[in-house]
């Protein structure tokens, strides 16, 4: 059974005007409408669960509704953002964010061949980036689709994360997946059941080796699980560093354990593939204009017959200086400002993202990125018996490790209370520099973790809220106020 789809022009929840039909099929559809109340394009999901019968409509509504609800909460310059849903008869919508670019398989079509290295480089750390994100969620979200298809890259080379329809909760103590899905060749031996364990962060790092061998080598994968030998990117493509091969070849083993530990682990290791700074990709701000496919006629307002006449001008000639002007002259009237079309209003945008912000905002509340120099940040403490607290960073260089009054040494996070004597007395320390926070190792004795990876000593890293910093059993989780 099928169902009709919307028609051009068409009008739905009384604000979304039908534009293009994007893609879909059976039970759901997405169009680009036009949002006529905030004057924008929206990407429209719309699903018709009458298309299908009996379970198959209540695994299909499932599916979309967890869909909306995962989207909801997500925060994300890497990741799209969902405006609404809502319900019009059986049909069930889900407003999202119109991403203006294509998928990466365009991308490879465009080419016609291998992309060269350093861009899907650079693209590979934007999804690594929108991965550790959702991993860091609690509970972890696994997104279980990544291919090329599901990957939007705007003009200005921004990644975006797209269709999370069967993206689900990590919940850790499942033999196995419920539900097996996921896309041939991409996804690991986990989500058919093989390995009798659940899909978790790994997997989807699986399914981010086989996207970038497909993008490496031009050739989709056509193997359940890919098997690649060392050399078979390069022969493909040979201007494929050997370094970025082997990483690649080692997100594809078929153990898991084997596989990088986390997508910060692959991004780290993807940035010194580059081998140069990695910028992040700009939004331009958003521009006022008027929808590509014009409303239907009869919704068209209508034309005066008439302009209206424009202000007569002044005649009266220009006082001249008084000879004794008051204490306190009544300020001069502003000039009318002649009657114009459209009036813009200038609002703060985001210089990362081009999200508009509220004039005191402190920073994007859509990624993060500080609007007014650098916003306060805090860390949240855990130790070995589960006690939390809350540190605040105000002072600078913020000095962790153990108190030593002998030597002189008090730090700012004194772990020698809560510590087994693991932490060196001068441990580690937190800075400011420009928009960023950076983590210092002052080369301690038994190191520092960042996200599950030791850090070389001497060699500052930069923190992202959510970023976990972990000293022997001290935990320290650290987010922006």
């Amino acid at each position: 059974m099928t169902y009709q789809t919307l028609t051009l022009g068409s009008r739905v929840h009384g604000r979304y005007t039908v534009q293009k039909v994007l893609g879909g099929g059976g039970q759901s559809r997405v169009y680009k409408v036009w949002d006529e109340q905030q004057g924008r394009p929206v990407a429209l999901k719309e699903m018709h669960p009458s298309a299908a019968s009996g379970a198959e409509q209540a695994e299909a509504l499932h599916m979309f509704n967890q869909e909306a609800a995962i989207l909801s909460a997500l925060d994300h310059p890497n990741l799209i953002q969902v405006y609404e849903t809502f319900v019009e008869g059986e049909r069930h919508y889900l407003a999202m964010e119109f991403v203006d670019g294509s998928n990466l398989e365009q991308r490879l079509e465009q080419e016609g061949g291998p992309l060269t290295e350093q861009q899907v480089l650079y693209w590979g750390i934007q999804i690594c980036q929108a991965l550790h994100y959702l991993h860091s969620r609690t509970p972890p979200i696994i997104f279980r689709d990544m291919k090329p298809t599901n990957v939007m890259v705007t003009q200005t080379d921004l990644v975006k994360l797209i269709d999370f329809g069967i993206a689900r909760m990590f919940k850790g103590h499942k033999q196995k997946d419920t539900i097996l899905m996921g896309s041939q060749g991409y996804a690991p031996p986990e989500a058919y059941g093989r390995s009798g364990v659940e899909s978790d962060a790994r997997s989807d790092i699986y399914a981010l080796g086989a996207t970038l061998a497909h993008l490496l080598t031009g050739r989709a994968p056509q193997q359940t699980f890919l098997q690649l030998s060392a050399g078979g990117i390069r022969k493909a493509n040979p201007t494929v560093s050997a370094q970025t091969e082997a990483l690649v070849l080692q997100c594809l083993r078929i153990r898991r354990e084997e596989r990088p530990a986390s997508a910060v682990e692959v991004e780290e290791r993807l940035r010194t593939c580059l081998n140069k700074p990695f910028q992040p990709p700009r939004q331009p701000a958003p521009a006022v204009q008027a929808p590509s496919t014009p409303a239907p006629a009869v919704q068209a307002p209508p034309v005066p017959d008439k302009a209206p006449p424009a202000p007569k001008p002044t005649t009266q000639p220009a006082p001249s200086a008084p000879s004794a002007p008051p204490e306190r002259p009544a300020p001069a009237p502003l000039p009318t400002p002649a009657p114009s079309a459209v009036q813009v209003t200038l609002t703060p945008v985001c210089p990362a993202c081009g999200a508009p912000a509220a004039a005191k905002s402190r920073f994007c509340a859509k990624c993060g990125t500080p609007l007014h120099g650098l916003p306060p940040a805090k860390l949240l403490v855990r130790n070995r018996q589960g006690q939390r607290w809350e540190v605040g960073l105000h002072t600078f260089p913020f000095l962790i490790g153990r108190r030593s009054p002998a030597d002189g040494i008090f730090p700012h996070l004194d772990l020698a209370d809560h510590d087994v004597g693991y932490a060196s007395r001068r441990h580690a320390q937190i800075y400011p520099q420009g928009d960023l926070y950076l983590l210092l190792d002052l080369n301690s004795s038994n190191g520092t973790l960042l996200n599950g990876r030791p850090i070389p000593g001497s060699t500052p890293q930069t923190l992202r809220h959510g970023d976990r910093i972990r000293i022997g059993e001290i935990e320290l989780l650290f987010q922006w106020v």
